[in-house]
């Protein structure tokens, strides 16, 4: 038998069963601390299981019961924790408008309205804190209490404000007023630790400060509300909180304080109405932005990193509301001023991804830089002109590789990627129309042609940035993949620099030579997309070869030396994917491009001998071509060249029979059945001598 070491064995038991117990006692402090954030009561403590009874007692199958409500419960939820909270909103708008405004045949005093205000208040305070202690009842408990702390702040607002209500005459105890009411819901948040109670009062609140006339006075006090979410944000680091307050306040705003800033009756003093308005509408809004920007990266560090993927998602939330809110406004009313309005934005964003950078909270230097960049590149064109524009994107797009590799930062470089791709489109609608002629160091300039020889440069610059890397960071497969956006980019403006610099003639002998260089670089760099892009300017060079190019007009040694050229870069592709092949696995799409490259060459040259060899001559013409191949077959010993050469003798053969002999006159007969005979004798007579043995 095998010694057992038992001593080892029974240590290694006593480490599980450490392990194990220290990991059970975790998971009980993790949901105490879950708890105490949702603002429940502490369940019963789980008793831990004596280590007797755990090795005594039988294995059974546990089922793991999901904590997720089901669909059957959707209705129970909708019941129980949204009805109440509508529910309270109307309620409260209904007594704001009881208060706020005179009526017909009920017009109570505004003292009586003031009372009633306060005794509606302190009934729902009552039944709140009541049903509040019941854990049945907690959640509905607590919309109560944030209901009444709203009704208590707009009746508060109103003994001022609205002349209905109104029972005193200074603005600043008033306004004093509001601050006492706003520091007693803080603290009476802080106390239950309850978002729902926080929420619902200081949303309803706002709601109702602004059901009246918007003034400077109003504003004011919303501030209020605003510092008590900082101070709720800071103190408890409700991302909730948080996120439904920046989602509700602007829609609130959009749909009701917005209508109402217009409807309002403002003294103008020195500015004129419309600008009052503009300074009423776009001071809630930078309110809004302000508070939510500070509350947002006021949340302190925590230990649960997912906290951070709210706080950036209603980072960007923010801006983007508060962006589409103010904007127009602004752009209505300072039209000269945009620019300033956008960079200034962008710069006040990048100073915040700074500072985040600085105190490592990369989640929220990402967001901030997602908004920073693009404000600061979309800005360009509100002061430049679009030739301009396009010329700084272009520049731009290295240097935001280059940081994004420098800094090792995922969010430089798939940004210049996004940027690179804009301004593609934007060149292929707008640009590569213009014709525009420029005046650059003292020589004229087609505009789309040198913005497409930028193009080339730029992408180029970022494609080597990428490969250059010297492994010091290191791309994911995704990011990889994508990096490759510059490469293509790089190919079609490429292309279309040649499509605007060449004559239509030299065209298709242009992409060849094209297709030939960028197959060379991808050939050296090992690169499949590069030589990937290479195949498609070589199936667009064949495409124009067989169905657009006409050479009868051109010379026949420029005409021959352009057809050889075009024939040749595939034959180029074909011998560079054969040297390839020797040293990496090139895969089954490669394996049959390469034979495809060869195969094409064959046929445009049996297609050139067609087009623009005389019809008399066109079997001698495929006769000296097969024999070309044959010939070149045996001196590189390739297999394909020398069974091309025999297929282009195949085809020689049958147009001899069955067009030659019926239709050409004698001399021609004559000439061209000697030399065919002659070039078939040669070609058998070396393969008798040699054989295929030595060749393959």
């Amino acid at each position: 038998m095998d010694y057992i070491d038992f001593n080892r064995l029974k240590n290694e038991l006593e480490a599980i069963k450490k392990n194990f117990s220290t990991l059970e006692n975790k998971i009980n402090s993790l949901e105490t601390r879950l708890n105490a954030l949702w603002g429940e009561e502490k369940p019963e403590a789980i008793p831990l299981v004596k280590e007797e009874a755990r090795q005594e007692a039988p294995i059974k199958e546990v089922i793991p019961v999901s904590s997720k409500p089901s669909n059957k419960d959707l209705e129970a939820d909708l019941g129980r924790f949204w009805l109440n909270k509508a529910g309270i909103v109307i309620f409260t708008l209904g007594i704001g408008f009881l208060i706020s405004y005179s009526f017909k045949y009920f017009n109570p005093t505004p003292l009586m309205k003031v009372v009633f205000g306060f005794l509606v208040s302190a009934v729902l305070f009552f039944f709140g804190l009541k049903l509040e202690k019941k854990e049945k009842f907690s959640n509905y408990g607590r919309v109560l209490l944030g209901g009444a702390w709203a009704i208590v702040y707009f009746t508060t607002y109103a003994m001022y404000h609205f002349e209905a209500a109104k029972v005193i005459n200074s603005q600043l105890l008033d306004l004093i007023l509001l601050g006492v009411v706003a520091a007693g819901i803080i603290m009476h948040s802080l106390k239950y630790k309850s978002q729902e109670l926080s929420f619902v009062a200081l949303f309803i609140g706002y709601i109702t400060a602004t059901m009246g006339d918007i003034s400077y006075f109003t504003f004011i006090s919303c501030l209020f509300l605003g510092v008590a979410v900082l101070i709720l944000l800071y103190k408890m680091q409700w991302t909730r909180l948080l996120f439904g307050s920046v989602v509700l306040t602007y829609m609130a705003h959009f749909f009701w304080v917005s209508r109402h800033v217009y409807y309002s009756f403002v003294p103008v003093g020195k500015f004129n109405v419309d600008q009052v308005y503009f300074i009423l509408n776009n001071g809630f809004l930078l309110a809004y932005w302000l508070v939510f920007t500070i509350g947002i990266h006021l949340i302190r560090k925590a230990a649960d990193t997912k906290i951070y993927d709210k706080l950036s998602a209603a980072n960007l939330c923010n801006f983007v509301l508060f962006f589409f809110l103010a904007y127009p406004k602004f752009f209505k009313m300072f039209p000269e001023h945009k620019f300033n309005f956008v960079f200034g934005l962008g710069i006040i964003y990048l100073l915040i991804a700074t500072f985040m950078e600085k105190t490592k909270n990369e989640k929220m230097f990402t967001s901030n830089i997602l908004i920073a960049i693009p404000l600061l590149t979309l800005a360009l064109p509100l002061k430049f002109t679009p030739y301009h524009t396009s010329l700084i994107w272009l520049i731009e797009i290295p240097f935001l590789a280059y940081a994004g590799i420098i800094f090792d930062r995922k969010v430089f470089r798939h940004m210049a990627m996004a940027l690179s791709a804009m301004l593609f489109f934007k060149f292929v609608i707008f640009d590569f129309n213009r014709s525009d002629v420029f005046n650059l160091f003292g020589f004229y300039v087609n505009w789309n042609k040198f913005i497409t020889f930028v193009g080339v440069i730029t992408m180029s610059i970022a494609l080597y940035l990428g490969r250059s890397r010297d492994n010091k960071i290191t791309f994911n497969w995704r990011e990889s993949f994508l990096w490759n956006i510059f490469s293509g980019f790089a190919t079609i403006y490429l292309t279309m620099f040649i499509w605007l610099n060449i004559n239509v003639k030299w065209l298709t002998f242009g992409l060849a030579v094209e297709s030939m260089i960028i197959f060379a670089a991808g050939y050296l760099l090992r690169d499949k997309f590069i030589r990937a892009y290479a195949l498609m300017i070589t199936a667009l060079m064949v495409f124009r070869f067989c169905f657009l190019d006409k050479y009868y007009l051109v010379g026949d040694l420029t005409k021959w030396f352009m057809l050889t050229i075009e024939i040749i870069s595939l034959n180029i592709i074909y011998f560079m994917y054969k040297s390839l092949k020797k040293r990496i696995d090139l895969g089954d799409f490669e394996n049959f491009a390469s034979k495809a490259s060869f195969v094409g060459a064959c046929f445009l040259l049996v297609l050139a001998v067609y087009k623009y060899i005389n019809h008399p001559w066109t079997s001698l013409g495929l006769g000296v071509s097969g024999i070309l191949l044959l010939a070149a077959g045996f001196i590189i010993k390739d297999k394909f060249f020398r069974l091309g050469g025999l297929i282009v003798f195949g085809l020689t053969l049958i147009r001899v029979i069955f067009i030659d002999l019926a239709g050409l006159p004698v001399i021609y007969k004559m000439i061209s059945f000697i030399v065919l005979g002659l070039i078939f004798l040669g070609a058998s007579f070396i393969y008798t001598k040699f054989g295929t043995s030595k060749l393959k």
